[in-house]
């Protein structure tokens, strides 16, 4: 059994997600409207993050302080956590600088980590495989998909990712970090990044 909530952010209209998922509460990439996720929760478990941009990442540090949650990120996505890489001058330098754990070392039942990087070198996707749902960062969204001209961006290793999802049950939901959910059916009909 799995419950989603939706979150929209002002910083760049970023997604994020609550599921409860097993009895287990996890935030996926918490954005700035750090006061509406804590409305909707009583605990954190887990934080997990598709990828370490700064709208993906706003509220971690605050929610680590109030929940003690293990973080799970991408290692090669390190230089973005640190601060080494900062995409947006007027984003706190207090956010960066949190402890996460590669997903080299995740191991939760149902839940499978796919490497999709092309957005940044670190993307990663969660599959929930048994209820085929998708959370895809930035990587895939509802008819286009994630900018690849960041730091550690690839157009073609992004169009290799989003052939990856694309074996992916058809009837997989895909919760994007930005915009409205989508299938993977209906993504390999419409989508833009068959143009490219």
């Amino acid at each position: 059994m799995i419950e989603i909530k939706k979150i929209i952010n002002s910083y760049f209209l970023e997604n994020t997600y609550i599921v409860i998922y097993n009895n287990k509460t996890i935030v996926i990439d918490p954005g700035n409207e750090i006061n509406k996720i804590i409305s909707e929760v009583k605990n954190i478990d887990y934080i997990l993050l598709t990828h370490g941009h700064m709208d993906h990442i706003a509220s971690v540090k605050e929610l680590i302080n109030l929940y003690n949650p293990k973080v799970y990120c991408s290692n090669k996505d390190l230089e973005f956590i640190n601060g080494y890489i900062i995409l947006d001058p007027y984003f706190s330098s207090e956010k960066y600088n949190f402890i996460f754990i590669d997903y080299n070392d995740f191991n939760i039942d149902g839940i499978k980590i796919i490497n999709t990087p092309g957005h940044s070198k670190g993307s990663v996707c969660i599959y929930f495989k048994d209820d085929n749902i998708l959370f895809s960062g930035d990587t895939l969204f509802k008819d286009s998909f994630g900018r690849y001209d960041f730091p550690g961006g690839n157009l073609k290793e992004l169009k290799m990712s989003i052939n990856q999802l694309f074996t992916l049950n058809n009837k997989t939901i895909i919760y994007p970090g930005h915009g409205e959910k989508t299938t993977i059916y209906d993504e390999k009909i419409s989508n833009i990044i068959k143009f490219y």
